[in-house]
């Protein structure tokens, strides 16, 4: 699945809005776009004072359409607006580490980050780490133990 493919979203915004017109029902979708599409264009020159809200969507619909992923982000926004069915948007960031939860235990889930072996690959064939000019960029990233819920006490 590509989360980029406007086709797609725009075939299941289509099902959905039937969906609601024949049962009234308003169904949510959880879309899972990327952080890319705060990426500006620094080049590792510097790295930018903006932070980004999660409880400020209205700042993300700042962003202009050309980002990468935001195409389908304006279509999900546009589907919210019309009323038919109610979206939340999910930039998820670099995760590293090794999940382990019943999803990985039944072989449905991949436990491993697909971003950092790619980048610990590249480093190994090179036999050095990369560096995107000056190296003063920022770039988000989280455990996946930070990512999990905690457990009630």
């Amino acid at each position: 699945a590509d989360s980029d493919y406007l086709p797609a979203i725009q075939a299941i915004l289509r099902g959905l809005k039937t969906r609601y017109k024949n049962t009234g029902n308003g169904p949510s979708l959880i879309h899972l776009s990327g952080t890319g599409v705060l990426a500006d264009n620094a080049l590792g020159q510097y790295s930018s004072d903006t932070i980004y809200d999660d409880a400020n969507p209205e700042q993300i619909k700042t962003l202009p359409i050309t980002q990468i992923h935001r195409w389908v982000d304006v279509e999900l926004d546009a589907a919210d607006a019309e009323g038919y069915v109610k979206t939340y948007i999910v930039l998820p960031s670099t995760v590293y580490g090794i999940a382990s939860n019943p999803f990985v235990d039944a072989g449905i889930q991949n436990p491993r980050s697909i971003q950092v072996p790619r980048l610990l690959n590249a480093a190994l064939a090179r036999g050095q780490g990369g560096l995107v000019g000056a190296g003063k960029n920022l770039w988000n990233d989280v455990s996946i133990d930070d990512s999990k819920p905690s457990k009630p006490s």
